[in-house]
């Protein structure tokens, strides 16, 4: 068995999904977590010890059928830091499949996680670090590329684009639409039936483009109307004064 120890603790679920590989092909033998927070260090996660932090990877690396794998979610650009760190020590990252998912006529790049109940479609092309969560459905002729994450129960129609970094919220549709741009992100729920810009983020049904800044714009609005309803107010008490 080859040995493989997962960096980071946030995602738990990654350790159910190691089990389910091994009940079929005895393959991952999981010695711990690495985790840069102290207060989880020397601790378990379902089990599985937390053996220490970053500083831990250089001695670790000499067992040479040693694996790592990275299990965070975050924003992209902290997701390559972590995997340059990784990189830099030579660490070999694995790509990890859920022994029900049939990727035989796709193919797929390293450090990826595909989960339990996925239907992944016929020439379907994955690149490196995706994340592809429980229950999701990708149709034939899909490109995804690096560091794109698909949020659990999404449906992702055919011929579909999905460019570097983007990311689908849970249980969201993308239907008629060819390109999912670089770093944009899809609302969970969502309905996407046009194509979506690089970094633009879009929500509901049908999906549309989130105003940025819309929170702000909506106190300055309050702001003003609580000034109006005072100047009427006062307005109002002089007069009867």
């Amino acid at each position: 068995m080859k040995k493989l120890v997962v960096y980071g603790t946030v995602y738990p679920d990654i350790v159910k999904l190691i089990d389910s590989i091994n009940r079929v092909n005895p393959e991952w033998e999981l010695i711990g977590f690495i985790d840069d927070n102290e207060q989880k260090q020397g601790k378990e996660i379902l089990g599985i010890p937390v053996l220490g932090g970053r500083e831990i990877i250089p001695e670790l690396t000499k067992d040479e059928n040693l694996y790592f794998f990275n299990n965070y979610f975050g924003s992209v650009s902290d997701f390559k830091r972590r995997i340059a760190l990784l990189e830099s020590y030579g660490c070999k990252i694995p790509t990890l499949i859920h022994p029900a998912v049939d990727i035989v006529h796709s193919s797929i790049g390293r450090g990826c996680i595909i989960e339990e109940g996925c239907n992944i479609g016929t020439r379907v092309t994955i690149g490196n670090f995706v994340t592809i969560h429980p229950r999701c459905v990708i149709s034939h002729d899909v490109k995804i590329e690096d560091y794109a994450l698909i949020a659990p129960g999404c449906t992702v129609g055919s011929c579909l684009h999905i460019r570097m970094g983007s990311f689908i919220g849970g249980g969201a549709t993308i239907l008629r639409t060819k390109n999912l741009g670089r770093n944009s992100v899809v609302g969970a729920g969502a309905v996407v039936v046009n194509d979506v810009p690089d970094g633009i983020t879009v929500v509901g049904v049908p999906a549309k483009k989130m105003k940025k800044n819309l929170f702000r714009r909506l106190m300055r609005r309050l702001s003003r109307d609580i000034r109006r309803i005072k100047q009427s107010w006062l307005v109002k008490n002089q007069t009867v004064s």
